[in-house]
């Protein structure tokens, strides 16, 4: 998609470097997304949009009220008549009427400024939620070629550049809309100096903003791609902070920092800059115009072609015309970078997603994504059948050399499998390409009989047959239990299973499968991490295990007792077992050699692993 033609696509030498830069006007397919994320409340949003009329137009009106009640106060043969239904109305009648006006707009516009900041926030997080649920499902080399700090940007800074307009300001943008149009209405029955004056003072604002809004909205899209960098060099700096602090590259990272964190200042202050210059330039507009028009009423009224009333109303109306588009303009440019922020989480919602995902039903904003409504294979996975890799070749980016190239074997159900082989021969590829991570190349894997080259196999419901233990135990902030199953009614498995892997100690915590879980599990020790993914694993019955180096950050004894784990309660499961110590191999059915992204050997465990040690004996 082509979004406000993109001096936007870098190269892709550069992708890490830089940023999506929008230009121009803001594409269609924007507006669509935001309307589509407020479809829901329709109905709702045109009721309350009448109702916020008639407030504004009680408080509008307030003006032309003041104005005849001065016309009726005339006495001479200039006067303006009175309608007869107005000739018998006192000065008590038109006050009456005017706090009746007043408390009415006051009551009617709270009630419309909490339902349309309710409803615009239920849309905010419609459009959040959407985009969340495609980026979950980008292929992986989005995640491998864009910087963490980045991609969070869309979700805090743009998201709360939305979500910031969507509330309150939403409501006073639509409420000075109304007080704009009105203004126009009422002093187009003012008389013959009334909507002229209007139309001349709207015509000066709107060149006015005319005139800045491209400078305005291009320093507002400088400050939101130079926000990106700064915060995911932040990200970085978070996470290596170790490795920082031992190696003494403070200075270095701060350095950057700096440079990166200057330059989204300049940035800001060029839209400062930009802002209060058209702030200054509506604020000259509004006393030039109330002194010219000022002067010409009293002119024309000592000519006797306007009333006394007439130039009350018009001076008001303008006044307050004046003032709203003032305001008015200054809400558009908050819209406007409402609609960057917009304008870049679209960019993520239209971005492709995996080729077999597929996206939830149902969804609330259309995008040509596939849905889990659309055709997939009616073929159920056969457990009673294992791995099948045939000719497989896999690079993880197009303009990437092959990771794995002509990578075959077969690993009946209920067997296991070792892979070895030195660093980069491709064992972690292999394994990314079994959950299907990257599109394959050429080949094909199977899993209990399902095939990832098939294009109406959804690779969610596939990879639901693999359970993964990782390297690094990966937990999450939360409970111990929605570490392990989000299931409730899974307890009394869960709590058999913690004491059977040697983490009963953690259930006498205070809270027991309720104690909390903190970033990363840094609560709990590497081999109780370890443990508690294993069990993850077990509890999700899947009837292949894929372990990648699950035991080489543990000690020994935690390396025991995962290993005694793995044989009672996984052996009836098909396991394959990337290996770091060798030791790890020795329940293993099978070995993969692994070199170079090729298969060098394939084979009983024996066999293979005598080759393997001769060759890189030491």
């Amino acid at each position: 998609m082509n979004h406000s033609s993109p001096a936007a696509k870098p190269a892709k030498a550069d992708f890490l470097e830089k940023e999506v830069h929008f230009q121009g006007r803001y594409e269609s397919q924007v507006w669509k997304s935001l309307a589509q994320a407020y479809a829901s409340w329709r109905v709702q949003m045109i009721l309350i949009l009448a109702l916020g009329l008639v407030a504004r137009s009680c408080l509008v009106g307030s003006a032309n009220v003041v104005g005849v009640w001065v016309d009726s106060q005339c006495q001479g043969p200039h006067c303006r008549p009175m309608p007869a239904w107005l000739q018998n109305w006192t000065a008590f009648d038109f006050a009456r009427l005017l706090v009746g006006m007043v408390c009415t707009a006051l009551l009617l516009n709270l009630t419309f400024r909490i339902a349309i900041a309710r409803i615009g926030t239920r849309a905010a997080a419609v459009l959040h939620d959407e985009v969340t649920v495609r980026v979950s499902r980008f292929p992986m080399n989005f995640f491998d070629r864009t910087p963490v700090g980045r991609a969070l940007t869309r979700f805090s800074s743009d998201f709360e550049s939305v979500l910031r307009m969507t509330g309150g300001p939403m409501g006073e943008f639509i409420s000075l809309s109304f007080d704009a149009l009105l203004s126009l209405l009422f002093m187009a029955f003012t008389g013959v100096f009334g909507l002229p004056s209007a139309l001349l003072v709207g015509a000066i604002y709107v060149a006015i903003y005319f005139r800045n809004r491209m400078d305005i909205r291009t320093a507002r899209r400088h400050v939101s791609a130079a926000r990106g960098p700064a915060i995911a060099h932040f990200a970085e700096t978070a996470q290596g902070f170790r490795s920082v602090k031992v190696y003494g590259r403070q200075a270095l990272f701060t350095h950057r920092f700096n440079a990166l964190s200057w330059n989204l200042q300049r940035a800001r202050m060029a839209q400062q800059r930009k802002t209060a210059k058209f702030s200054i330039q509506m604020s000259i507009a509004t006393a030039a115009s109330l002194l010219v028009l000022g002067t010409l009423g009293i002119y024309l009224q000592g000519k006797a072609y306007v009333s006394v009333g007439e130039i009350v109303v018009v001076l008001t109306q303008v006044w307050l015309l004046s003032t709203t588009l003032q305001q008015y303009f200054e809400y558009v440019l908050q819209l406007e970078e409402a609609l960057t922020g917009a304008e870049r989480l679209d960019d993520y919602l239209h971005r492709p997603i995996e080729p077999q995902s597929a996206l939830p039903v149902p969804r609330l904003i259309n995008t040509p994504h596939r849905t889990q409504m659309q055709k997939f294979a009616i073929k159920q996975p056969d457990p009673r059948l294992g791995i099948e890799v045939e000719n497989l070749s896999l690079r993880y980016h197009s303009d990437k050399p092959l990771v794995l190239s002509n990578v075959s074997f077969s690993l009946p159900a209920g067997e296991s499998l070792g892979i070895v082989g030195r660093t980069g021969s491709g064992k972690s590829s292999l394994v990314q390409a079994l959950f299907g991570l990257y599109p394959i190349e050429e080949g094909n894997v199977s899993i209990c009989g399902l095939s990832l080259s098939q294009a109406d196999i959804e690779v969610e419901k596939l990879r639901q047959l693999l359970a993964y233990i990782p390297q690094e135990p990966t937990l999450f902030r939360g409970s111990l239990r929605d570490n392990l199953s989000l299931r409730t009614d899974q307890d009394p498995q869960l709590i058999a299973l913690l004491q059977r892997v040697g983490l009963g100690v953690l259930l006498s915590r205070e809270g027991g499968l309720n104690q909390p879980v903190h970033e990363r599990g840094a609560n709990f020790s590497a081999g109780q991490k370890q443990l508690i993914c294993l069990a993850r694993a077990v509890i999700q019955d899947a009837p292949v295990i894929v372990m990648d180096e699950a035991t080489s950050a543990v000690d020994p004894a935690s390396e025991e007792r995962l290993e005694w784990a793995i044989g009672e309660l996984l052996k009836d499961r098909t396991r394959v077992i990337v290996a770091h110590r060798l030791s790890t191999l020795r329940a293993c059915d099978w070995v993969l050699w692994m070199s170079e992204g090729r298969v060098k050997m394939f084979g009983r465990r024996d066999a293979v692993l005598n080759s393997y040690l001769a060759e890189n004996a030491f």
